[in-house]
């Protein structure tokens, strides 16, 4: 007979796989938001950098009150239902495939109105997750150890926006397009950036997605359940 795995074993699994998804995450707002695609946007998409600007922040204004309006639905889900993982996963999908398909933001204003879109749709994703991403804490580690883990995902977080980020730069950009050599006259390479990017969040969300803390669904009706998450 073989001996039983220590309880903490499990949970010590969950809080890495929690971690990680920030380390993978993370590189959403790396490259997509800051340092690499926005300003391929606003230099090579946009008619101008000024209106590139504006037309950015609307996209991001947008995704924001998406943001506001389902944030209490969906956190109510996840507290009143108990299922997370699958909401999380859904969310991160979204973000990581409008993510990718950022490939096929050409330069010239033809595609300003393509890419405010996925940015739209992935930047509301993105931070949409992170709803049941939060919510889900409480059953990767003990009540005495909530600060520390966290703080282990802010830093795992960190160190992943600049590892994603020096990746990027290193295969795609500098010099000359980086290692790959990608073409820098169509973009392809800081398209292709997008693509990594999505990968890289695809890669290190997976575990707490399909690995992560068993959960026990409580049968709720779903009017009920937006009833609760509107009345906050």
């Amino acid at each position: 007979m073989t001996a039983a795995a220590p309880a903490g074993r499990p949970r010590l699994r969950h809080a890495v796989f929690w971690c990680l998804y920030d380390w993978g995450n993370s590189a959403f707002p790396a490259v997509i938001l800051s340092f690499v695609f926005a300003p391929y946007f606003l230099g090579r998409v946009a008619t101008d950098a000024v209106t590139g600007e504006a037309q950015w922040g609307l996209a991001i204004s947008v995704s924001a009150i998406v943001i506001a309006l389902a944030s209490p639905v969906l956190g109510a889900f996840a507290d009143q239902s108990g299922r997370r993982r699958p909401w999380l996963g859904l969310c991160s999908l979204v973000a990581i495939a409008a993510t990718a398909a950022m490939w096929t933001v050409s330069p010239g204003p033809e595609s300003i109105w393509r890419v405010l879109i996925l940015l739209a749709v992935a930047n509301a994703a993105f931070e949409l997750a992170y709803v049941f991403y939060n919510a889900m804490l409480p059953d990767v580690t003990s009540e005495a150890s909530l600060g520390r883990v966290s703080g282990f995902g802010w830093g795992a977080g960190y160190l992943g926006s600049l590892a994603a980020l020096g990746a990027v730069l290193v295969l795609f950009v500098e010099p000359e397009g980086g290692l790959f050599g990608l073409p820098r006259e169509t973009g392809e390479n800081i398209r292709a950036a997008a693509v990594f990017t999505a990968a890289w969040f695809l890669l290190f969300a997976a575990p707490i997605i399909l690995f992560g803390p068993r959960e026990h669904g409580r049968a709720r009706p779903a009017g009920q359940l937006v009833r609760k998450g509107l009345r906050g």
